[in-house]
């Protein structure tokens, strides 16, 4: 795909810091990474990753294609929790519950106190704060892939970019964390009835999640083209 820049618009806590890292480490040269400064010239990037990076950039005049990582909402709200008590480092942490219900706000903006806090933060991220854009984007991408597939999807789209297909997952909860120089523990396990409770507090996340699976499915054969 060297006739391709693949732009990687990274939703936090959906795994992107594997996608990203695999591609720094093994194509520098041909990679930006907006988050991490990384930065290859314009003329031979084939992968651009960030926080910030939106459907529509442009690195050079390569043909783009753009991709996401979308995750089941409940499961994002764990892993910012998890997160966000490992890195500012909480030595008393609340519950998840408590966390949850003063909607978790933290000095990193891991996530923004507000409800379907998911969706928000893809649209603020990469859509300009436009709920409605944020759908219609993920209509549009050449790969959106789910956190919990993304054993099963990744070797394919580092084959398809011309990276090794051997990779090492980052930032996982029970886990050192070299980037924040933590461990980020795992201190809570996910109930049935808090996840219903997510679910159903979110419609919008919940939403989102279902629309990304769908395009899962749709865009999945592009790896293997």
């Amino acid at each position: 795909m060297s006739d391709h820049v693949v732009v990687f618009m990274h939703l936090i806590k959906t795994g992107g810091s594997t996608i990203a890292n695999h591609m720094i480490t093994h194509m520098r040269g041909v990679t930006i990474d907006q988050d991490a400064k990384h930065y290859a010239p314009q003329h031979s990037c084939q992968f651009f990753s960030g926080h910030g990076a939106y459907f529509g950039l442009k690195v050079n005049e390569k043909q783009h294609r753009y991709m996401t990582i979308v995750r089941d909402p409940a499961d994002w709200y764990v892993s910012g929790y998890h997160h966000q008590m490992a890195r500012d480092r909480v030595v008393d942490p609340p519950s998840f519950e408590k966390w949850y219900e003063r909607k978790g706000t933290n000095s990193v903006n891991t996530i923004s106190a507000n409800d379907n806090r998911m969706a928000s933060w893809f649209a603020n991220s990469f859509a300009a704060g436009d709920i409605e854009r944020a759908f219609e984007i993920l209509g549009k991408c050449w790969f959106v892939g789910i956190t919990s597939h993304l054993d099963e999807d990744l070797p394919h789209l580092f084959k398809a970019v011309g990276a090794p297909i051997t990779y090492v997952n980052r930032r996982v909860a029970g886990e050192y964390d070299p980037e924040d120089g933590v461990k980020i523990k795992k201190l809570y396990t996910l109930t049935q009835d808090m996840r219903e409770l997510i679910y159903e507090e979110n419609p919008l996340d919940l939403a989102f999640y279902e629309l990304a699976k769908d395009r899962r499915d749709e865009t999945r054969g592009n790896l293997w083209q």
